[in-house]
């Protein structure tokens, strides 16, 4: 059944009230911010670690960000432990004239819907991406569906709250099983690699770095895909989301690489970033292209020895240093290890290919799953604000 529709600025003030939390130093307050929204609980921090102004809400307020209004973050402020609640002022909060004819937890489901965000969106103030924002003149003026009884609204928000919890713990079901992916994976190569006997052998023994540093605003290497730290799945050695060195806009220079080589991320090695692509491209500075050498090591057992747990642990014991944690080049060929024949590393790399193929396949499944996550959250809040539910 459709409702009426009412301006936003006819049910719901903006409260106005700021606050400096550091003039309060030893006071707790309970903190709304962009950061924290994510959590879906505030930050209980002290004031004087808190240095910029404040808004100050209360329990009921709707919470809704002035930043790119394209990705929804609109946030119920629910009841403190008595402490004083504060938002950033990167939120607009709304606060309900009368909640005898307007329930809170109902507003912010409808300010949470496709429909809502999506006029919005054409609201933004800037065109850069990273500064869009909109203003509370901008929202105030548009209407959401309001059913006459608050009855009505507060089964409606009942039932959305119910689902979308739901929809939240398969969102965390799924987080786990890919912590539990990349544990089983970390554990496969460890096991693996742990029953091949050989020689001693120096990393620095069986591959090198031949790569040359290259500009990749000439022509030459201007169309060739680019592999950064980001392109690489931390612990999956999965590359994704690869544009070309002229699409990424790069400047500084990098190196080349092609299907022979092994590309390891030399910055934070606890997050285990290893590629074996299977295409020629440009690579950032901060990792190694390393070319194995073919007499003595496979390109594949060289990709799963430097993701076992004594690689990276050999790594981060060399890395400890101010700023950022790195893996110099000394320090990486200085690795020693165990080298089986090449018939055995066949073997073996035949196998943990095998337990990759039918993770891949898994994975390929969950985030199949993933998607239709995240259109059931938008297909119910839709539901809710045509009156559907």
């Amino acid at each position: 059944m459709k409702h009426p529709q009412i301006r936003l600025d006819q049910i719901a003030d903006i409260p106005q009230g700021a606050i400096n939390p550091s003039k309060f130093p030893t006071e707790v307050f309970s903190l709304h911010s962009i950061p924290a929204y994510p959590t879906g609980s505030p930050e209980e921090l002290v004031g004087i670690k808190i240095k910029s102004s404040k808004t100050l809400v209360r329990h009921g307020d709707v919470l809704i960000s002035k930043l790119n209004p394209r990705i929804p973050r609109v946030w119920l402020v629910e009841k403190s432990k008595g402490l004083r609640q504060i938002s950033s002022t990167e939120f607009i909060p709304f606060r309900v004239k009368d909640p005898d004819y307007v329930d809170p937890e109902y507003l912010a489901v409808m300010m949470a819907a496709p429909q809502f965000i999506g006029q919005l969106a054409k609201l933004v103030r800037s065109s850069t991406k990273s500064h869009q924002r909109i203003r509370p003149d901008d929202i105030k003026g548009h209407s959401v569906p309001i059913p006459t009884t608050l009855s009505e609204q507060i089964r409606i928000a009942t039932r959305v709250k119910s689902c979308l919890e739901q929809i939240e713990e398969m969102k965390k079901l799924r987080a786990y099983s890919i912590r539990e992916e990349t544990t089983l994976l970390g554990s496969l190569i460890d096991s693996h690699l742990m029953k091949c006997a050989g020689e001693p052998a120096r990393l620095g023994d069986v591959c090198d770095i031949v790569s040359k540093l290259v500009d990749p605003k000439k022509d030459a290497h201007r169309n060739k895909l680019h592999v950064g730290g980001a392109n690489i799945q931390a612990r999956t050695g999965r590359v994704v989301n690869l544009k070309t060195a002229a699409e990424e806009e790069v400047k500084s220079a990098k190196f080349t690489f092609n299907s022979h080589m092994i590309l390891y991320n030399k910055i934070r090695p606890y997050l285990i970033k290893i590629a074996r692509p299977d295409f020629n491209g440009l690579c950032s500075a901060d990792m190694y292209p390393l070319t194995p050498d073919t007499t003595k090591i496979s390109k594949d057992y060289l990709f799963f020895l430097l993701f076992s747990s004594l690689f990276t642990n050999y790594a981060i014991a060399g890395s400890n240093r101010a700023g950022m944690p790195k893996v110099n080049r000394k320090h990486l060929f200085n690795f020693q290890f165990s080298l089986p024949d090449l018939d055995v590393q066949e073997k073996v790399c035949g196998s943990l290919n095998d337990a990759i193929s039918a993770v891949d396949l898994l994975q390929v499944g969950m985030d199949a799953s993933f998607k239709r996550i995240f259109a059931l959250k938008d297909a119910l809040l839709s539901k809710a604000f045509v009156g559907e539910l």
